[in-house]
């Protein structure tokens, strides 16, 4: 059964991974954010762009202490550790839902 939990916790782990791979794109794609000129006074798109910029930092980071707390098959930790993995989408998700209720879907809110 442990044996099962840490197999489940890589492939958690390796998640994220995924996102990483894909950032560049919306990197490239995050000066698109401030298309309308009353975006530039928005905090909540101001938010999503920092989530996106810095996104692979911490799922990185993450990544690898979880990866380093599974081999040594400590179980506490590697939670721990996933969360700090997690922690970029989380802040994007927070972002778009902040931009999509406070601002009705808009990233040109004040």
């Amino acid at each position: 059964m442990r044996a099962r939990v840490f197999t489940i916790l890589s492939v958690l782990n390796c998640l994220p991974l995924l996102g990483v791979a894909a950032w560049p794109v919306a990197a490239l794609m995050s000066p698109m954010l401030f298309d309308s000129p009353t975006a530039l006074n928005s905090s909540a798109t101001w938010a999503l762009l920092a989530a996106l910029v810095v996104y692979p930092i911490p799922t990185i980071i993450g990544a690898l202490l979880t990866h380093r707390n599974l081999r040594r098959r400590d179980l506490v930790r590697s939670l721990r550790s996933i969360l700090i993995t997690y922690s970029g989408a989380l802040v994007i998700l927070l972002s778009s839902a902040a931009i999509i209720i406070f601002c009705h879907g808009s990233l040109a809110c004040e």
